[in-house]
């Protein structure tokens, strides 16, 4: 079970939450924080310190605060970076600008996800080729991005495990070919 905060940070404190937060964080509810996008890195601080956040979705402002990026990087904290949304949301300005390739170059918890499929017109496939293309991923970095993904999941080992040996088998037929 987890819970998850989406939607703007403008305007919108995740201390508003903080009741549901703690009762959720008292029943080893797993809890999501969309935080970084649209405001500050002082917003991915706040959401997993005083919001108890497991998981960050974006987090593409993390870079403004090197002892967080340390901090994140250090405790395997999930970043669920969403390019697309990042780029219409402007977030990034440019694709080349985001950091996602160099948080997964120094060993972040990097996944990739779509955020919202409808409003960002894009599939999980076209976040991994849109990586791929404009980050020179090499297949070592696309495996490792499945594998966080899998192993970042709100689910039992042993069903995370056995979900991740059938994709990463499944990755390894399709980047052979």
């Amino acid at each position: 079970m987890a819970l998850d905060l989406a939607g703007s940070e403008d305007g919108y404190n995740n201390k508003n939450f903080q009741k549901v937060f703690d009762w959720a964080h008292a029943n080893k509810i797993n809890i999501t924080i969309h935080a970084g996008e649209d405001a500050g890195s002082l917003n991915i601080h706040q959401a997993l310190t005083d919001c108890h956040a497991s998981r960050i979705g974006h987090g593409t402002h993390i870079v403004e605060d090197g002892q967080l990026t340390k901090d994140v990087i250090d405790k395997q904290i999930t970043l669920e970076v969403c390019l697309s949304s990042n780029l219409q949301t402007r977030s990034v300005k440019n694709i080349k600008d985001h950091p996602a390739v160099m948080l997964l170059r120094k060993n972040a918890n990097i996944t990739l996800n779509t955020d919202n499929r409808l409003m960002s017109d894009t599939t999980l496939s076209k976040e991994y080729y849109l990586a791929y293309k404009n980050f020179d991923l090499s297949q070592k970095e696309i495996t490792q991005l499945i594998a966080n993904s899998f192993k970042s999941a709100f689910l039992p080992d042993e069903v995370k495990e056995m979900l991740l040996e059938k994709a990463l088998k499944e990755t390894k037929q399709i980047l052979a070919s």
